[in-house]
């Protein structure tokens, strides 16, 4: 359960491949958005494959997994290796000693901090992922 949010990192990229986008990109916007059905094209083309609950279901935002799953060793040692790594350093959204003392904050932090520091620090991880899986 603690790599479930890698695994959702890898399954979210999938749908970054540039020559998809730019196939998504150049379809009318009828294909994308049908009245109040997003992603239409996508759930046509994939109806027979999932099931009408899925079909039928309203699209939802993808959150940040809980700031718990940084509670194991294991987990905080693999996030600070990548914050404390060269190739974050060298990912140029971040100020990546601004990001550590962020994170050295987190044990200090209340739980309501917490909950609202979870989408940053998951954008932060996935914004280097996509950094480093197309040589950005």
């Amino acid at each position: 359960m603690e790599w479930k949010w890698l695994i959702l990192l890898k399954v979210e990229s999938l749908f970054l491949d540039h020559k998809l986008f730019e196939f998504a990109r150049s379809l009318p916007m009828s294909l994308k958005i049908k009245g109040s059905v997003e992603k239409y094209i996508l759930r046509e083309a994939l109806r027979p494959l999932i099931t009408k609950t899925i079909y039928l279901r309203e699209k939802r935002p993808f959150t940040a997994p809980p700031i718990s799953c940084f509670s194991s060793a294991e987990i905080n040692n693999f996030v600070q290796d990548i914050i404390h790594s060269q190739s974050f350093a060298n990912v140029p959204f971040f100020d990546q000693k601004k990001v550590i003392n962020l994170l050295k904050q987190l044990p200090k932090m209340s739980t309501t901090d917490k909950s609202a520091f979870d989408p940053v620090l998951f954008t932060v991880l996935t914004t280097f992922f996509i950094h480093q899986g197309f040589k950005l």
